[in-house]
């Protein structure tokens, strides 16, 4: 048995071989711990449960929805509370250096993009629980599955019209175990707050009331200061804003407004501060656009929150994306044939998600075409925004309604929440690899007279034997860290 998945997993990722037998013994070990766990009984009986709920689901039980959108909330609150992580990884140490370092003002630090995303807004949270809360990262962790619980509240509020089971559907989506590799990391953090501004934007947008003018008006022009599938947002508006229906001066305020927010999140840190990934992040659109990796990538990325966070997945991802696609045009074609522009209009309007989960794809396609951007779980959100907007235009569809049975949507809603929750490097693996790897760092400090030895140690570990970030200034944040017990070493 052994062999046989070793051989499995050399066919699905060819370019680490070497790495197949490491991982699958690690798994086991793992598998172990996990069952081993002081909550892992709890962990098993939520999942039953939820699973035989799905099985057995009563579609004319409106109390279903929110039932799922609860046990799903509490899942994902007991494997935290049962795999506890409080350690920056990778990211996180370069977001967080001048907290410690003090190597610019905080002012220039909030302005100061990382990488190539603007994160001011996030900076700012990162700034608040540094000073009131002991740089405790188990708060983002929480503070993800808050937002995801909302999240699914404000769905459920604003799609009541449709069928329980494409609602139950939407809410695994959003509960999918593969953004824990976003909820336990502090820094991806960005990706669930964009999620929550983009849905908020997607039920606001058609209404004219004036407190909501004011609130789509600032989701606008912030969404673009918090990260990069922020720009989504106000790209969407700047392209699609025309079909919806309200006064052309609403329209041209939230154009302006668009306009503002990408070129002052874009162009103030390139004008106020030289950074060379800033300056040399020019892309040739020509050369990207006439590559196979653009459409494998563009295609793929739509299907990510199917797929197990393995390279060799990238292709089934493109053929489901370019499916999904396909099934998109026929039925718009089939309708503009009968409505003519009005149907297009009407497209534009209540399929807000696919076209924002079209808009992610582009963007992503176009800066990072790779099989691994198919696969990683820090892409899911965009993927599930794009699941989302498709399945409930698949649910407001009749022909395509009467096309699928109960039984194979029940199969398809299982996939989702199992291997969201049970794939490697998904869910309840990925929480408690990340437990292990943090008890090790933390172990070491609390034990080993050696604060070298256990700074080296920390920082093999933390940033994947990787050498990106520089090693003396990880170390001062350390002492800096331990001085004040801030972090994991408020033991």
């Amino acid at each position: 048995m052994f062999d046989l998945i070793t051989n499995v997993c050399f066919l699905l990722d060819s370019t680490r071989k070497e790495k197949c037998t490491e991982f699958i013994t690690e798994y086991l070990d793992l598998l172990i711990l996990i069952i081993n766990s002081k909550l892992f009984f709890l962990i098993l009986i939520i999942i039953l449960f939820i699973t035989f709920k799905i099985l057995f689901i009563d579609q004319k039980n409106d109390n279903n929805k929110l039932i799922f959108s609860l046990s799903l909330f509490f899942l994902f609150f007991i494997i935290l509370s049962n795999f506890k992580t409080n350690i920056p990884w990778v990211d996180d140490w370069e977001w967080i250096e001048n907290l410690q370092l003090k190597k610019n003002s905080t002012i220039d630090w909030l302005f100061q993009p990382a990488n190539i995303h603007n994160i001011f807004f996030i900076k700012l949270i990162f700034l608040s629980i540094n000073n009131f809360f002991n740089l405790n990262f188990e708060i983002f962790s929480f503070l993800s599955i808050i937002m995801l619980l909302i999240i699914s509240i404000i769905i459920l509020k604003n799609e009541k019209h449709l069928d329980n089971i494409y609602l139950i559907l939407i809410i695994l989506f959003v509960f999918s175990g593969k953004q824990f590799a976003n909820i336990s990391q502090a820094s991806n953090i960005a990706w669930t707050i964009c999620f929550f501004y983009i849905v908020l934007f997607r039920y606001l947008i058609d209404n004219i009331e004036l407190k909501n003018l004011f609130y789509c008006s600032i989701l606008i022009l912030v969404s673009p200061f918090t990260f990069g599938l922020g720009y989504v947002i106000p790209i969407y508006v700047i392209f699609f804003i025309y079909f919806h229906k309200f006064s052309r001066i609403i329209k041209i305020n939230y154009i302006i407004i668009s306009i503002f927010s990408i070129f002052i999140s874009y162009y103030f840190p390139r004008i106020f501060f030289y950074d060379s990934s800033l300056s040399n992040s020019t892309f040739d659109i020509l050369n990207i656009i006439f590559n196979y990796k653009f459409y494998l990538t563009f295609f793929g990325v739509l299907a990510n929150v199917y797929l197990p966070w393995i390279n060799g997945f990238a292709y089934l991802g493109f053929v489901i994306g370019f499916i999904q696609i396909v099934i998109i045009f026929y039925y718009l074609i089939k309708n503009y044939l009968k409505l003519g522009f009005l149907s297009l209009n009407q497209f534009f309007i209540e399929n807000i998600f696919i076209i924002l989960g079209i808009i992610f794809a582009l963007i992503v396609a176009i800066t990072r075409s790779d099989e691994q951007t198919i696969v990683a779980a820090r892409y899911s959100v965009g993927s599930i925004l794009f699941q989302m907007g498709f399945w409930i235009y698949f649910s407001k569809n009749k022909n395509i309604k009467k096309s699928i049975s109960t039984m194979l949507f029940k199969i398809l809603m299982l996939y989702v929440f199992l291997s969201g929750v049970l794939f490697p490097y998904q869910g309840i693996h990925w929480q408690a690899k990340r437990y292990f790897e943090n008890s090790k760092v933390i172990l070491c400090f609390k034990e080993n007279s050696s604060f070298d030895y256990c700074t080296r140690n920390a920082y093999e570990i933390l940033f994947y034997n990787g050498e990106w970030y520089n090693f003396e200034d990880f170390k001062s944040q350390l002492k800096i860290l331990k001085k004040n017990n801030k972090s994991f070493f408020n033991y």
